[in-house]
């Protein structure tokens, strides 16, 4: 519900403290927070703190030149030139949205990156003050209006490995790199959830604020990690075993998938035992805003049994 232009349904987020028009108000959501909690239930917002719109001020002003104030807000890199002299991309990076992951500005002569749409530059989180900023603008500012918790967009991502090199290529992202080894559950990353949980999550909401994590290409003992009691990084996160069941990632979106009832079973028994024997919150979904029609999927099978 953030300002945004739209450019990934809302996901480019161009004002972390203001609300899309067509959705509402500031105000609306004041009214909405405190009806309700009226009523006794809460409420989590999305958080999206991986990147921003380009149409976000602080991008806008980094990518005005080398010397502003925001100037290593982004993630900026000098491009290479080819064997034909060519300037190309850092390195050979795929977005998940297809192309390049890196975008070319002539006003700095360096590419940024973004790992998603090219109207969604990724955030730099080494960047100390960059994220005192993210914290402000993105957590600070809803906790204070009363918000419970919230589901974290794209939650391992934050922490990239700092030299760059080139990923493989010639699978998911054809002629393109997969990043995925080095931008996921990268070496900064719990130490980032720790800050949060220092210098923000431990003082809002009983220091117990609902988080629920979305972690793509995260093993149990990885996962492990940021749910268990000791770290106590998130409250939970999204367990893809049910929604990916038939192989709905590697089809199209609204494809009906058959899936065996060994499956389905093995699916809901997998986040039940992380509960049970760590102590740690599962979770069960069946389909979001990537995920379309897993139930028609699922029922379309049992009825053959």
């Amino acid at each position: 519900m953030y300002a945004s232009p739209q450019a990934d349904f809302g996901y480019d987020i161009s004002d972390y403290e203001n609300v899309y028009p067509p959705y509402g108000t500031l105000d609306d959501m004041n009214k909405l927070i405190k009806g309700l909690h009226s009523r006794g239930m809460k409420l989590i917002l999305d958080l999206v703190i991986n990147h921003t719109s380009d149409e976000h001020k602080w991008f806008t002003e980094s990518a005005s030149s080398r010397t502003n104030p925001k100037a290593d807000w982004y993630i900026w890199r000098d491009g290479k030139k080819d064997s034909n002299g060519e300037l190309q991309p850092p390195n050979n990076w795929g977005s998940i949205f297809g192309g390049s992951a890196w975008e070319y500005v002539p006003a700095r002569d360096q590419f940024y990156l973004h790992l998603f749409a090219k109207g969604q530059p990724d955030l730099n989180w080494e960047s100390d003050i960059a994220r005192q900023a993210i914290y402000d603008s993105a957590l600070h500012f809803w906790f204070k209006k009363g918000v419970d918790g919230f589901r974290i967009d794209t939650a391992n991502l934050y922490s990239k490995d700092q030299s760059f090199p080139d990923g493989p290529a010639g699978g998911k992202f054809g002629k393109y790199g997969d990043s995925e080894g080095l931008t996921l559950n990268g070496p900064r990353i719990h130490e980032f959830y720790h800050e949060m949980r220092e210098q923000i999550f431990s003082k809002y909401v009983g220091g117990d604020p609902m988080l629920v994590g979305e972690l793509p290409g995260t093993g149990w003992e990885e996962t492990l990690r940021f749910v268990s009691s000791d770290n106590k990084e998130m409250s939970m996160v999204f367990d893809f075993g049910l929604p990916g069941l038939g192989g709905t990632f590697t089809h199209a979106k609204h494809d009906v998938e058959k899936v065996t009832l060994s499956g389905l079973k093995h699916a809901l028994k997998l986040p039940q035992d992380l509960s049970s024997n760590t102590k740690a919150w599962g979770t069960v979904f069946g389909e979001n805003h990537d995920i379309a029609r897993m139930f028609a999927s699922i029922i379309a099978s049992i009825c053959r049994y």
